[in-house]
């Protein structure tokens, strides 16, 4: 039998996400990739008659958590932060080309909800805390 690579399912050929809390009842999102996209996928969490049920829905046909707007002239590179004020580019790094815009969900949805955003090319960065409501320039 061939062995499968640790943190690969073998039906969809996408990297696991992070995880989510079920006993927080109501919707969240994950996101799920494979080497070419991302896709997020909208969690539903229900209590009914004393069985948890977990659902899992595309989520095509919903507003994604966030929507990140290039207003820039730049390419910009976008990625969770997962310690504070140090931001590590290796692994899951998304691009939004000038005047684009992305659909974005956490990839570790249960650590901290903080933006690195970069300038592609440069070590011009920045850190926003999206969870915060503002508008963020």
């Amino acid at each position: 039998a061939a062995e499968q690579a640790p943190g690969v399912s073998t039906s969809l050929q996408t990297a696991w996400s992070g995880g989510i809390d079920i006993s927080a009842l109501g919707e969240s999102h994950i996101r799920l990739r494979t080497k070419a996209k991302a896709m997020i996928v909208r969690v539903q969490v229900k209590n009914l008659h004393e069985t948890l049920y977990v659902m899992l829905h595309p989520a095509d046909d919903s507003p994604s958590p966030y929507r990140i707007q290039n207003l820039t002239t730049h390419k910009l590179e976008v990625k969770q932060q997962h310690r504070k004020h140090e931001t590590d580019w290796s692994g899951f790094v998304d691009t939004v080309n000038p005047g684009d815009s992305i659909p974005y969900a956490w990839d570790q949805p249960l650590e901290g909800h903080v933006l690195a955003v970069r300038i592609h090319g440069t070590s011009v960065e920045h850190s926003y805390e999206l969870d915060a409501i503002k508008h963020h320039r």
